[in-house]
């Protein structure tokens, strides 16, 4: 590992008609937790089974991206896990549907999840980025950047120096780099 760039927040969605107030209420639902391998299916897997929920206690959804807001106007849905920077153009347009909202994970929830991933982190999606909520706390995972253990030092000083330097002109164009210290 080189350097940890950022942190990704996992955002859960729900619709109203979901009476869902609380991750724990998620078991019998219909939800969407990202592509299979994807960032997000693996961050939504450990997180609930860190507080003890399997995949397999849901009704797991496989939609594409494209078809998430009008799934959720429709009620095909009860929740969705995304995992994307903020504010993610996607996660605007989902909190668009009326009645969607997001649901943070408690302090207890996030320590719980932590003591069985501590790769996990605790973080949250500031007040306001996307309508008017408030801080939303949730879990995320850490954007690294890493390399093969064999490259020459010099390289990587090389490649990293690079990187940080570029950042103020990168984040232009990526709005989530602007997060790296």
């Amino acid at each position: 590992g080189v350097a940890v760039l950022y942190t990704t927040p996992l955002h859960l969605l729900v619709t109203a008609s979901s009476r869902i107030r609380d991750v724990m209420d998620l078991r019998g639902k219909r939800v969407v937790v990202g592509a299979a391998g994807s960032p997000t299916e693996f961050t939504a897997r450990m997180s609930l089974e860190g507080l003890g929920i399997s995949f397999s206690e849901m009704e797991i959804k496989r939609i594409p991206d494209a078809d998430l807001v009008r799934s959720l106007e429709t009620g095909e849905l009860d929740a969705v896990f995304y995992r994307g920077n903020d504010p993610y153009p996607l996660i605007q347009e989902m909190m668009r549907v009326p009645g969607v909202k997001f649901i943070p994970m408690s302090r207890s929830h996030i320590e719980t999840i932590r003591a069985h991933h501590p790769f996990l982190t605790s973080t949250s999606i500031a007040a306001g980025i996307y309508g008017a909520h408030s801080e939303i706390e949730t879990v995320g995972g850490d954007m690294l950047l890493a390399c093969r253990a064999d490259l020459p030092g010099e390289l990587i000083y090389w490649v990293t120096r690079t990187l940080f330097e570029s950042l103020p002109e990168l984040a232009n164009s990526l709005p989530a780099l602007r997060r790296i210290d």
